[in-house]
């Protein structure tokens, strides 16, 4: 656990903007209200919206053995062999592989299904419910699954059930349809029987579907095409004994009457009876019931619970109970935080514990606890004080308690009854406030309360009297810097606590329905509409900022703002707000939740509650060692690592024209892969929609390989560099194109300074030097031949002032041709470059090399050259003279001693050098660059990797090492994971050209276009390059150490 003190302090200041990453620390109080259930070998798989408990068959009312949380709200769970699915409301499906009968299954992977409402699989499809739309999916080769067909639907899915040949759709109002498929889905048909077209269940027995009926259970049979050709009664529904739920499984069908549960033999058209035992409906209530073979399992669904789950089994003719599981935590309604002590409301007990270094939250059996003897609905804390909203048993009433905390003891200091229900119970600013409302003969009545925490009296009451049926005129009430704030269903409003009279409105003009959510936030108001967030001063109305892709704004119990991001698709992630000192929005933390967590706890412990649990979180606050200067075109493309650990921490920094802050993105590995290969204008999810970004810097804590890539005319075009992080004080343009020989050298230059002009030098060799102002956030692109005599061909680009912050590249070009190059500007000089790639097709390509010696007297190169199988096929000296240049056409120089036959060089130079290498085709219609480094070791990042029907992509990997071994080549795709890996053996000082197209012959087509990033790993010194696109894309490998997976 790392402690937050540091970061609580930088909450408050915000002198510093830290921001982390919260994992699940493995401790948590997780409420036993089930909502599904599945049973694999002697694993008993629970699911509640926290996520999955397993327990040992035959010991379900031990401790659960694991729990998994499963980010987002979990739906239902359900078995295809050995594969267990999950559905996560409105986001997708996460895959569960069971490796043994004995023990819980492993995460597989995650698939984001938009709006999914429900799903099943049978054999080896999936059955997905959307909204508007049944979809199939063949699960049969692994994640990503394969897209078979859709077909439309209408109307709101509450359960899906599937046989050979036929999928059955039951709707919220017990309309069910019958889809047939056979690899693609036939026409929906309306399923009638018996004159019924609504039924209360539904489940497939081979190929029978089995109905809860107005009459009783009834068999169907299904022609190929969906419809009814036959229907028969199994169990009817006679006088006081009616049916009120069943389950189904293999050949016994469980029924449950209003005083008896019974359980019968299917066979063929029908049931007979094989066992019985009378219940009291009184203590079992309307339970879900699920059916295991001869066991029958009861969740318990009511209100006030004393037990969770229930397991019967049939032995004989009777259904004998086996396991009873008490209730410990029924759902979560508040939790809150006085000193280092956590308060935990559920039903009608309040559980604490003191929570210090070295001790962790729970289990519930450990904690304190203090019987409240009514119904909390909700809980709020001040220094020393809590406060709670109670159910009035018997009357229409809620109370409002308020316990001192003192010594490790709760006393009741008042207990205030009010008429009616209370809402948006909340406390701030040593204020406490709700809003009450309650109906009589004559109208709806609503009062707002402020109440003076320690004069623990009323101090402000707004009364509304309105209309039946009128809606809430105190939505959203907050209190906050001495002001009240609310939405009436038209307009905000804001008043001063001690000038109640007065009242700031802001006019909205829209539709009721069209305010979501509210953040009262002093001199502004933050509100939720269809269209995203927007911000207004409560001066005249401003609009102040627009977030389009922020949506579910909340405001926690503990006063923090959350929102999700509909453009990351990633199950209950939840983002904890804060501003700057420009009063721009930006995410702090990022966390996964059931749903929005109602309270944040930064004291000794991170703690997360909502509905259903109190989560612990480990925050992973890293340093962010890794900078990287990005220029801005919105065309531009940008492709990050995803082969991150599953801590990385990467922040997003967007500057205006004016080199202003106007936004930072907070993002992990699970967001790097979902906004990798967009555009730069599609990076900026998180930023100010009234601002226009004009470059960003990218800072992570690990080493993410940014490539940047675009098209300049048409597609031959194309152009792709590595960004080199933490630029040096001055750089060094490599090489200036011959103009009389038909090229152009263009420079592009950033300033990314705050506040200073910077006043840099362009120093070319034996001319005169130039002087350049760029303003703060400045870009200059500059035709460098157009600059300097035809003679010039390289300069340094050095900084007037110390800690100015330029970066940028060089792009070069044939005259009146759309093919590019472009490569980065040297950050540092060496004595050793690696020149990892010649093509070796002379007849079609050239490679073009320049070397820069920018020392002030000669130096003497030598230069090696390898053939495939890594013998010295070249060794050649040569003098570059100061300030000087070699450059030559590689093929040209080699065969001037019959030295074709190399494919990669080793340059060793006296003094520090630099070097770039140009590709080309002799048709004009390719070209590519890379600087040459020195960089080499055992971990190479391949980052860009595309691998489609429409683009390609191979990598090179040189071995400098004098023996031989063998390299780990591994795809990873969007999400992080490791695809698939092969070993490739190198031999001393050989090279390797690989086609990603190849090289895993066990990943799917679609696996293959999920591919970002490729890692190659070995004991030896390793160098490499990527190429893309044919050859009209290139740049090296990233080296990187080794990251912890």
């Amino acid at each position: 656990m790392k402690y937050l003190a540091w970061l609580y302090m930088m909450w408050c200041t915000l002198a510093v903007f830290a921001q982390c990453d919260a994992r699940q620390a493995g401790r948590a109080l997780v409420s036993d209200r089930y909502v599904d259930a599945q049973l694999y070998g002697s694993i008993l798989v629970l699911a509640n919206a926290h996520g999955l408990v397993f327990n040992q068959l035959d010991a379900p009312n031990a401790n659960f053995m694991a729990l998994e949380s499963i980010p987002g709200q979990t739906q239902n769970v359900f078995l295809a062999g050995s594969t267990l699915f999950v559905t996560s409301k409105g986001t997708g499906i996460f895959t569960y592989q069971f490796e043994s009968p004995e023990l819980p299954p492993v995460r597989e992977g995650f698939t984001a299904v938009d709006a999914i409402v429900t799903a099943t699989a049978i054999d080896e499809t999936l059955f997905v419910a959307r909204n508007e739309r049944l979809e199939a999916f063949d699960v049969s080769q692994g994640l990503p699954y394969r897209f078979i067909d859709a077909a439309p639907i209408t109307g709101a899915v509450r359960k899906l059930s599937a046989s050979e040949g036929h999928v059955a759709l039951q709707f919220e109002d017990g309309r069910i349809q019958i889809a047939s498929f056979d690899g693609q889905f036939g026409s929906l048909m309306s399923l009638q029987v018996a004159n019924f077209n609504a039924f209360y269940n539904m489940a497939f027995s081979g190929p029978q579907l089995i109905l809860d009926a107005s009459d009783g259970v009834r068999w169907v049979d299904l022609s190929p095409e969906g419809e009814a050709v036959n229907s028969g009664i199994l169990v009817e529904n006679r006088g006081a004994k009616i049916v009120l739920g069943m389950a189904q499984s293999e050949d016994l069908l469980y029924v449950r009457f209003a005083s008896e549960f019974s359980v019968y033999r299917l066979s063929g058209r029908s049931a007979s009876l094989i066992a019985s035992r009378e219940i009291d409906l009184s203590e079992i209530r309307i339970p879900k019931m699920f059916a295991f073979g001869q066991d029958l399992m009861l969740l318990n669904q009511s209100k006030s619970r004393p037990w969770s789950l229930s397991w019967f089994r049939v032995r004989g003719s009777t259904l004998e109970p086996t396991a009873l599981v008490a209730s410990r935590l029924d759902e979560i309604t508040g939790v809150a935080t006085i000193g280092d002590t956590v308060f935990v409301a559920a039903d009608r007990y309040v559980f604490y514990q003191s929570l210090t270094e070295n001790t962790g939250l729970g289990p519930v059996e450990s904690m304190i606890e203090f019987s409240v003897g009514e119904t909390v609905l909700d809980m709020v804390s001040s220094p020393s004080q809590l406060v709670l909203t109670t159910i009035q048993d018997g009357a229409n009433a809620t109370a409002v308690r308020v316990f001192e905390f003192s010594q490790g003891q709760l006393v009741e200091r008042s207990n205030d009854i009010f008429v009616g229900s209370l809402a948006d119970l909340r406390h701030k600013d040593n204020h406490t406030s709700f809003v009450q409302s309650f109906r009589d003969a004559e109208a709806d009545h609503y009062i707002a309360h402020v109440i003076d925490a320690d004069l623990n009296k009323s101090i402000i009451t707004l009364n509304r009297d309105l209309p039946i049926g009128s809606p809430n005129p105190f939505q959203f009430f907050q209190v906050r810097d001495q002001q009240i704030a609310y939405y009436d269903g038209q307009n905000l409003v804001s008043h001063d606590i001690d000038r109640i009279e007065n009242a700031r409105m802001i006019e909205l003009g829209l539709d009721p329905p069209s305010v979501k959510n509210m953040v009262h936030l002093g001199n502004s108001v933050l509100f939720e509409l269809s269209t995203g967030l927007v911000e207004l001063s409560w001066s005249g109305g401003q609009l102040i900022s627009e977030y389009p892709n922020w949506h579910d704004l909340n405001l926690s119990k503990s006063n923090h703002v959350l929102v999700q991001n509909r453009e990351y698709q990633v199950p209950g992630q939840y983002f904890v707000l804060d501003r700057d000192e420009n009063g721009q929005h930006y995410a702090l933390l990022d966390l996964s939740s059931s749903s929005a967590p109602k309270y944040l706890s930064f004291s000794d412990r991170f703690l997360a509650a909502d509905d259903t649990s109190v989560d612990e979180f480990e925050l992973s606050c890293p340093p962010l060692s890794y900078r990287y200067l990005i220029p801005y075109r919105d065309t531009y493309e940008l492709d990050l690592s995803t082969d991150a650990s599953e801590n990385v921490v990467a922040l997003l920094v967007a500057y205006n024209t004016a080199n202003q802050v106007i936004g930072r993105q907070l993002m992990d590995r699970d967001v790097i892969g979902k906004l990798n290969r967009r555009r730069f204008a599609d990076w900026f999810v998180d930023v100010n929609a009234l601002q226009t970004p004009d470059t960003f810097v990218l800072i992570s804590s690990e080493p993410l390989a940014a490539v940047v890539s675009g098209t300049v005319g048409g597609v031959n075009g194309r152009f792709a560099y590595t960004v080199i992080p933490n630029s040096g004080p001055d750089l060094l343009f490599p090489h200036v194109a011959n103009r009389n020989q038909g090229w152009t050298s263009e420079l592009h230059l950033r300033n990314n300074t705050v506040e200073t002009t910077a006043d840099a030098i362009l120093v070319p060799p034996k001319d005169d030097p130039l002087q350049l102002f760029l303003t703060p956030g400045g870009t200059r692109i500059l035709e460098i031949n157009a600059l300097f005599p035809s003679t010039t061909r390289w300069a340094w680009v050095m900084h007037q002032q110390l800690g100015t912050d330029l970066d940028g590249f060089a792009r070069y070009r044939r005259v009146d041709i759309d093919d590019i190059a472009a490569v980065p500007l040297v950050h540092e000089t060496s004595e050793f470059l690696v020149i990892p790639h010649v093509i070796g097709e002379a007849d079609r390509y050239w490679t073009g090399l320049a070397l820069t010696n920018p020392n002030d007297r000669d130096v003497r190169v030598r230069v090696i050259g390898y053939d495939d199988a890594g013998s010295i096929a070249a060794d050649r000296d040569l003098v570059i003279e100061g300030q000087g240049q070699f450059v030559v056409q590689l093929e040209e120089w080699l065969a001037q001693e019959n030295q074709l036959n190399v494919r990669w060089l080793t340059v060793v130079s006296e003094l520090p050098i630099a070097g770039i290498e140009i590709f080309g085709s002799h048709d004009k219609q390719e070209l590519a660059g890379t600087v040459l480094s020195a960089q080499s070791g055992q971990r190479l990042l391949f980052t860009g990797v595309r691998e489609t029907e429409r683009e390609g992509t191979r990598i090179v990997i040189t071995n400098r090492d004098s023996v031989s071994g063998t390299v780990d080549v591994s795809a990873v795709n969007s999400a992080g994971r490791r695809l698939a890996k092969v070993s490739i053996a190198v031999g001393p000082k050989a090279r390797e050209v690989l086609s990603i197209a190849n090289l895993f012959p066990n990943v799917s087509p679609l696996q293959y276009a999920d591919i970002h990033t490729i890692v190659a790993e070995s004991s030896l010194d390793l160098t490499g390059l990527v190429i893309r696109n044919g050859k009209r894309e290139q740049w090296m490998a990233t080296h990187a150490p080794t990251v912890m997976q």
